[in-house]
């Protein structure tokens, strides 16, 4: 099984987190991994964005990122990695090639193309991972949209009872976390699926009746997390 390493940005934000670890699930082709130093890099940054949010919903979100990783890297060498500009991403590049990473995936790729050529890894945007895992598997991408889908109808129950917006649309957030690719994918498997209404605008997803059933003990968990 081939290691796919997560950076701290990927980590941070809620839609490709959410997308990244449950693909890893339920696709047997790749297990996701990434370091220490990335959990707390993406939980201290998801804390500067919800100042208000309660110490018990962060700690929540490390605990199921903690539990969702197939492996959490601790120990790997330190120091400079020489034509990597930014300091502060040489902890990623030390504990990828540690943990024998196939591919890292990072939405900053910029920093890492200087030695994209010269790391023992591919590197990859969240998107091309997406799309290299749906052409590969399109069946487990249609299982994670449907418990996207009925993660999602719930929360926007939740949402309307507590008179707050409904919740972003699938494909309008893969857009928005810059999937592009991919949301066009998850708007052609909504369409499929015959869940379209609503999810792609982002309004209140269609009834569980029309979702098809999946396996037993694929519903989700782990992830999706509450911010």
């Amino acid at each position: 099984m081939d290691l796919v390493f997560v950076d701290a940005n990927v980590l941070f934000s809620r839609t490709l987190r959410d997308w990244t670890l449950m693909l890893g699930r339920e696709c047997n082709r790749f297990a996701v991994i990434s370091s220490r130093d990335c959990l707390v890099e993406a939980i201290a940054n998801i804390r500067e964005r919800n100042p208000e949010a309660e110490g018990g919903a962060i700690s929540h979100i490390h605990d199921l990122i903690d539990r969702s990783l197939h492996d959490l890297i601790t120990q790997y060498p330190g120091g400079p990695i020489d034509g990597m500009p930014d300091e502060k991403d040489w902890h990623v590049v030390h504990a990828a090639t540690a943990a024998g990473a196939k591919i890292l995936v990072t939405s900053n790729m910029k920093d890492f193309a200087p030695v994209a050529d010269l790391l023992p890894f591919d590197l990859y945007s969240p998107d091309e991972l997406f799309d290299l895992v749906w052409k590969n598997d399109p069946r487990g991408v249609e299982d994670v949209t449907i418990q996207q889908v009925r993660y999602w109808k719930g929360e926007a129950e939740r949402y309307e009872a507590e008179g707050r917006s409904a919740p972003k649309g699938l494909v309008p957030a893969l857009h928005d976390a810059g999937a592009t690719e991919f949301a066009g994918i998850i708007a052609q498997t909504l369409r499929k699926l015959g869940c379209e209404k609503g999810i792609t605008e982002g309004g209140t997803a269609p009834s569980a009746a029309a979702i098809p059933d999946l396996d037993p003990g694929l519903t989700t968990e782990a992830v999706p997390s509450p911010v």
